[in-house]
């Protein structure tokens, strides 16, 4: 699925198709042989079950992948296609409060 490198440290990719992958405290620099639209669906060819979940760094018996961020004008031109995005596909830091897009605020 992958061409795959040794890397000398963490892994964060700037372009489309690349991964980071840490496995027991090594990490890896990934290329995908057959790219598709979204990187996470490469993923989800591959792996049954893919938990979201960040902070599990070196975890025993985990794998933890790292992918480029998608382009907001990626996200809008899904959302304008009625694509659904695979989950944490437009993960964000820092995260936004709920609140503050759930409440109307008036200007003081």
């Amino acid at each position: 699925y992958f061409f795959i490198a040794a890397a000398e440290g963490p892994v964060l990719p700037t372009i489309k198709h690349h991964f980071g992958l840490l496995r027991e405290d090594r990490w890896y620099a990934l290329t995908a042989k057959n790219p598709q639209q979204y990187d996470t669906e490469i993923l989800a060819d591959i792996f049954d079950e893919i938990e979201y979940t960040p902070g599990i760094a070196g975890a025993p018996g985990k794998l933890l992948f790292t992918l480029c961020p998608l382009k907001i004008e990626e996200v809008m031109a899904a959302a304008n296609a009625g694509v659904i995005l695979p989950p944490k596909s437009t993960w964000i830091e820092p995260k936004i409060p709920y609140g503050l897009l759930m409440c109307r605020h008036q200007p003081y």
